[in-house]
């Protein structure tokens, strides 16, 4: 009973006592604890409590959490305890998560939302919703990050949990923000701020402060930016969250880095940041600190010791990818066993198939023969009848098979594609200071050198933009539908291609569109490239650029008309496949546009092809199907 009492007594201790510094968590207080928690029963009540530990650590000691929530899983796999090992895998995919370990943070968040659909547990389901939102939202498809946010908003209204709503109004925010709808994002930021201080929740304020300095520093206000980051650091140190005084170091470091102000705090800064990152073993914080480092360490002049930082991210950031590669081997591996696997199944089919043919013609002398002999007859038509079940159920799984390798594979093509954009990055950001810095130095023929390498890593860098776009299409298929009204996608279109309209002095005629049943990303994109091309390729003083749209029996026809170079007929094929350009020229795009276009239009059972004649214009014609009438 006396352990029991102790056990309860800590519990209450760090349960109540968030204001804590940081300093209380250590390794040998948290063993004490441990130790009282040995001499518990091994039951669900034990599982909770290390859950509930754990999740007290995260932001404190991920180490020490690490340790506790693999215990928790552990005795929950043995228990066969499913909301205590959904919980636990919710909390690892947490912790892998603050790593920029983003793969396997995924798998521990399907796993915990799979088991938490079973048991129907609203609240946890809440959370995992989030939780993969999150996760798209790093992926950058906002459209089904949007999705799932929204579901763990309705959960958690109507369970009442206020502290979750925080962070769900939070998160649609952060997805506004980067759809450049900044009035929206501010609504949601606001939003969430006001439910924090009605609760007087520290930690959702400095969450959401954090975020408003971020959208600021978007903005390049860098005023405003400064004071959220600072507000927000002060907030996490109180409630000693190590997580959010790294990354709030690292936003008010970065801010500093491009305002070229401060440069000695800045460089403090990401010191402490670098130190921090090391003691939670948090290796993309620490990367992210380092490439601030070596920033400031540049724009002091100090480029050998900027070049040796920028070389540590770059080996750090290496680590990271290699443990994302490890599992990417295991996830081939297991392809190629499912592959195995189905051509296994496919000679069993083969071989089903066969007997049954076998059985049929048996059936049919037997009816010839034996018209009596129903018993037996009857014995045939079951056995046929628990065949075809058989083979049925064998192609559904094949089925599902397949599905889940195609969502590992879309996996991979991100890591991939992010793997490669990151020595990009370096290589513009030294070449871009070397230029910068030996300005003069160089002779004509050494700077177009310099700006033939920012011009070659710019488009390389697009080219994996658009062709990771293209990838995502493959395997999304057709996505969630809704009611889209173009009107209000154009009009955001517009508003991206505002500084080129205006540059070039673009005559745009809109008229009014109709609403379709469609996916609203899908259609902004397919505009975009749309009337992006139209501006780019054309030559003329006064560039036109109209869209026209028609009825057309069950279908919507739409067009958009320029008055611009126009395409030798030879191509109007040609351009819709990826990598196809009327010209080699850096400046003309990737050659993915269209292909995405013409992959965009055929998912929805479209047709798309052009009109065009050498200095005449283009018209690029697409038909979508009218699901309404």
């Amino acid at each position: 009973m006396r352990p029991f009492l102790l056990l309860v007594g800590l519990y209450c201790f760090v349960v109540c006592c968030p204001g804590q510094s940081e300093d209380w968590y250590t390794a040998s207080r948290l063993d004490s604890l441990l130790q009282v928690w040995a001499t518990m029963p091994d039951d669900s009540a034990k599982v909770d409590r290390l859950n509930n530990l754990s999740w007290r650590f995260k932001n404190q000691n991920q180490k020490e959490a690490f340790r506790i929530i693999r215990q928790s899983f552990h005795l929950a796999s043995e228990l066969s305890y499913s909301k205590g090992i959904a919980d636990a895998s919710h909390t690892l995919g947490m912790l892998y998560w603050y790593q920029g370990n983003y793969w396997q943070a995924a798998d521990y968040y399907f796993k915990a939302l799979e088991i938490r659909e079973a048991l129907d547990d609203s609240l946890g389901l809440a959370r995992s919703y989030n939780n993969i939102g999150n996760v798209y939202f790093h992926q950058e498809k906002y459209y089904n990050a949007l999705r799932y946010y929204r579901q763990s908003l309705q959960l958690r209204e109507e369970i009442g949990d206020s502290t979750g709503l925080i962070y769900s109004y939070n998160n649609l925010g952060d997805v506004y923000q980067k759809r450049k709808d900044i009035e929206q994002a501010l609504q949601y930021y606001e939003t969430a701020y006001g439910i924090a201080e009605r609760l007087g929740n520290d930690q959702g304020r400095a969450f959401v402060l954090q975020n408003l300095g971020v959208l600021s520093l978007d903005q390049q206000a860098y005023k405003p930016a400064v004071d959220y980051f600072e507000r927000s650091l002060a907030q996490y140190q109180r409630l000693g969250h190590r997580h959010g005084i790294i990354e709030n170091l690292n936003y008010l470091a970065k801010t500093m880095v491009l305002q070229k102000r401060n440069l000695s705090h800045c460089i403090e800064l990401s010191q402490r940041a670098i130190q921090l990152a090391k003691d939670i073993d948090a290796p993309q914080l620490q990367a992210n600190a380092q490439i601030n480092l070596a920033a400031a360490f540049a724009l002091r002049g100090e480029y050998k010791r900027a070049f040796n930082l920028e070389r540590k991210s770059r080996l750090l950031n290496a680590e990271i990818v290699a443990e994302n590669r490890e599992r990417a081997i295991v996830e081939t591996q297991i392809r190629y066993d499912v592959e195995k696997h189905n051509a296994a199944i496919l000679q069993q089919e083969n071989e089903l198939l066969q007997k049954e043919k076998q059985l049929t013609r048996l059936y049919v002398l037997i009816m010839l023969c034996i018209l009596g002999a129903g018993g037996i007859i009857g014995t045939l038509v079951y056995n046929r009848l628990r065949t075809q079940a058989r083979t049925n159920g064998i192609l559904e799984n094949k089925n599902q098979q397949l599905q889940r390798s195609n969502e590992a594979l879309e996996r991979f093509a991100y890591v991939a594609s992010h793997d490669l954009k990151e020595p990009l990055r370096s290589i513009g950001s030294f070449t871009t200071l070397l230029k910068r810095r030996y300005h003069g130095q160089f002779d004509r023929e050494g700077q177009e050198y310099i700006d033939y390498i920012v011009t070659g890593v710019n488009r390389m860098y697009h080219l994996l933009e658009d062709l990771l776009k293209y990838s995502r299409l493959i395997h999304q298929g057709e996505g969630q539908r809704e009611a889209v009204d173009l009107n209000a996608v154009v009009n955001t279109v517009k508003s991206s291609l505002d500084q080129s309209l205006r540059e070039r002095a673009v005559d745009l005629a809109v008229p009014p569109l109709p609403v379709v049943h469609s996916n609203a990303a899908q259609m902004q994109q397919l505009f975009q490239n749309l009337l992006n091309n139209a501006i780019k390729y054309n030559d003329k003083v006064k560039p036109a650029v109209t869209i026209d749209y028609h009825q057309r029996g069950q279908e919507h026809l739409f067009a958009v008309r320029d008055n611009g170079v126009g395409i030798n007929a030879e191509y109007h094929q040609k351009i819709f496949d990826v990598f196809q350009r009327l010209s080699r020229s850096a400046s003309e795009g990737t050659g993915v546009g269209l292909a995405i276009c013409k992959k965009i239009v055929e998912q929805h059972e479209g047709q798309i092809w052009v009109e065009s004649e050498e200095g005449e214009g283009s018209t690029f014609y697409f038909t979508l199907p009218d699901l309404v009438n």
